[in-house]
């Protein structure tokens, strides 16, 4: 019965710091556009909220805009949101981008994670 009850209290525990220390948050408008234009720090954290829990397809352009601020750059009928960079020389060792692509009437139809790092080659 003991050996059971500490079982118990070590799952308990284990799970209560792994969520703890868990950096995801809910999607806020005002802390996604936080940042300098080089670096957002809380946007990673709110990706996964962001993505299943609230509507971007069937978003206009000017609603995408609304919710999400100035986008970092686009591609085409693509934009993208600059999620994760680490600058530590050029071209950054590491890229995380939100792309939303958009149909010929400014629809959005789709999201997309384009994730790419730079690895330098051991001479």
């Amino acid at each position: 019965m003991k050996k059971s009850r500490v079982i118990l209290v070590v799952i308990g525990l284990t799970v209560l710091l792994i969520s703890a220390c868990s950096k995801k948050q809910k999607f806020d408008r005002a802390l996604w556009k936080d940042g300098d234009g080089l670096e957002f720090k809380y946007r990673d954290n709110m990706l996964d909220d962001l993505l299943q829990n609230h509507k971007i397809k069937g978003l206009t352009w000017k609603q995408v805009q609304d919710t999400l601020g100035r986008p970092q750059g686009t591609k085409g009928l693509s934009t993208y949101y600059d999620i994760d960079i680490k600058y530590d020389g050029y071209p950054p060792s590491y890229m995380k981008r939100l792309f939303i692509d958009f149909n010929q009437d400014s629809v959005a139809v789709n999201t997309r994670i384009y994730e790419k790092t730079n690895r330098k080659k051991k001479k």
